[in-house]
């Protein structure tokens, strides 16, 4: 089905658990705008954070599938959870807080600490109940990056005519998690997590300066009883999971689903944790791979998929899914053909090496973004009218 494949070698920079840790009894101060600030801290370090609401990255219509049959699971608080979500983009902090009770934190305090509920500590501390902040470190690895360029697929690079000042871009994302990411979220709770993780990527995304919205409108959860009827693209009698051949069967079965949730996405990816690779022509598999994604390809329905591997932690998915959500826009890899004028050793999302900028897109990523949404023909699914809230500049 699929001709055209590039894979190229890059370096990322993972988020490696260090072992330290150490426990935090946070405070929180609400400020009638809305903005919370919390202090702690933590491993020789102080830290403070101004934090903004942060729940339009879950859609109001935000559907959770799971069960045998693909059931939609009613339980899922769709305000509660948006209502708890919050970030502070200037130090790259995502953040699930809940104050039904005992103040608690859940997420991403910066690139090198975490934080979650230490459920060991019963006692708290005028009120506050003990956290654990966690570190992590950076550590450069090497993965390939797999780009799919579907048949038939002719590439521009001319500025179109500028959006409309009414007209804004949000991303529409389904999320469908293959079993064994499913199954680490026995206790914690998978929409926090992704909520956080989304949150990360809006940051990501805010690098760009177009004004991109982004949004989860819905996930598949796979389990070991529903993946074969929900998900027969998913191999079953090898936990290696060949991305190419994965992702080839993923789009021919969502290219002919009537699936309303699927339909209304602008990029679905399927999360694992499985060993993402390639075989050889003697059987022997590698697994090297991070994500693959369509290129350029976000508003067909038969290409707006990709694949990602959470190998490291929520930091790493989070540069993962922004990695392949932007070859999905248009953006090559920093210093490969469309993305020629910007050097792979700069350091951005988009390179071989992202550990110097990893948090921030190229200005040849955000050129090529731009050409893509002001191409009327391309831009279709993700260019819509704006809401009171969401004027552009």
């Amino acid at each position: 089905m699929f001709v055209h494949l590039l894979v190229l070698l890059f370096a990322a920079v993972e988020a490696i658990p260090t072992g330290r840790f150490e426990v935090v009894y946070p405070s929180m101060v609400t400020f009638r705008s809305g903005i919370k600030r919390i202090r702690f801290r933590a491993l020789d370090e102080d830290i403070e954070l101004r934090l903004e609401p942060a729940g339009d990255v879950i859609a109001d219509d935000f559907t959770v599938i799971n069960g045998e049959n693909g059931e939609v699971d009613h339980s899922v608080n769709i305000q509660s959870l948006k209502r708890k979500l919050y970030k502070d983009a200037k130090v790259g902090a995502a953040l699930h807080i809940d104050e039904d009770g005992s103040l608690i934190i859940n997420g991403i305090v910066n690139s090198k600490l975490r934080i979650e509920p230490d459920t060991s500590k019963k006692a708290s501390r005028n009120g506050i109940i003990a956290h654990r902040v966690i570190e992590v470190i950076e550590d450069e690895q090497l993965f390939h990056d797999v780009i799919i360029l579907p048949p038939g697929l002719t590439r521009t690079f001319n500025y179109s005519e500028p959006l409309p000042d009414d007209k804004c871009v949000k991303i529409e994302y389904v999320f469908v998690t293959e079993s064994s990411f499913t199954k680490s979220f026995q206790i914690s709770s998978m929409e926090t997590y992704l909520a956080n993780m989304m949150n990360m990527v809006k940051i990501m995304f805010d690098s760009l300066d177009l004004g991109i919205e982004v949004a989860i409108i819905g996930i598949i959860k796979l389990t070991k009883e529903n993946e074969a009827k929900l998900a027969p693209y998913i191999p079953l009698c090898s936990r290696e999971m060949d991305s190419r051949e994965t992702l080839d069967d993923m789009a021919e079965f969502y290219c002919n689903s009537a699936d309303k949730l699927i339909q209304n996405a602008d990029i679905v990816t399927l999360i694992t944790t499985r060993p993402l690779g390639t075989f050889d022509e003697n059987g022997y598999f590698f697994n090297i791979h991070l994500g693959i994604a369509f290129l350029d390809n976000i508003c067909v329905y038969c290409y707006k998929y990709a694949i990602v591997k959470e190998d490291t932690g929520i930091y790493q998915l989070a540069n993962t899914v922004a990695h392949e959500s932007a070859h999905l826009l248009g953006c090559d890899h920093d210093g490969e053909k469309g993305s020629l004028d910007c050097s792979a050793r700069d350091g951005y999302i988009m390179s071989w090496n992202n550990e110097k900028i990893g948090k921030k897109f190229s200005p040849c990523c955000k050129k090529r973004v731009e050409e893509l949404i002001t191409r009327r023909k391309i831009n279709h699914c993700i260019v819509e009218t704006c809401d009171g809230k969401r004027k552009r500049n």
